[in-house]
This record gives structure tokens, C-alpha cells and sequence, in this order.
């Protein structure tokens, strides 16, 4: 688990909310059984998107906020520092 600390400032995460990219298995001649697909449950219901373009925009918006993502020990000393500062 990694989490991005509130100094990273505006990142893609908080613009596009929570998604998922799907990615499903290959065939045996090495391609892709089913397009990948961005799936996000929304306050209607699922949304799914399979456009490459799409896709492409969500992949990019995924690997920025795991750059700015902390490591899992910062993520944990974050998470560590946060509680005790909530502690009474």
C-alpha cells in the first residue's frame, strides 16, 4: 500500500476519483483477449470505458500518481504521524 501525502498538491487522482484499469489475458499468439478498459463505479451506477484514447488518459493519469506516491515505509511513518497527531 501506498498513499500520496497532502503536499503533493493537485494530482490526477483527485481530478479523476477512483478508477480501475482492466487488463485481461492474452491468447496464445500474444494478444489481447478483450481491449483493456477503465472501469469507476459512479454515484448512478458503473461507468466503463474502452476507447483507446481513454485508456491512454486514465494509464497516464495512473502512472502520475504513483510518482507521487509515497514508498510503504513513508506511506507508513505518514500514516503513523497523522495518528498520533489525531490522538487525544
Amino acid at each position: 500500500m501506498t498513499s500520496v501525502p497532502p503536499i503533493a498538491g493537485l494530482h490526477p487522482g483527485i481530478m479523476s476519483g477512483p478508477f480501475v484499469i482492466l487488463r485481461f489475458p492474452v491468447n496464445g499468439s500474444g494478444q489481447e483477449t478483450e481491449p483493456p478498459t477503465v472501469y469507476m463505479d459512479g454515484f448512478t451506477g458503473a461507468l466503463y470505458l474502452d476507447k483507446p484514447a481513454e485508456v491512454a488518459r486514465y494509464t497516464t493519469a495512473w502512472t502520475d500518481i504513483w510518482n507521487a506516491s509515497l514508498s510503504q515505509t513513508a506511506s507508513r511513518e505518514l500514516i503513523k504521524l497523522a495518528s498520533r497527531e489525531l490522538s487525544p
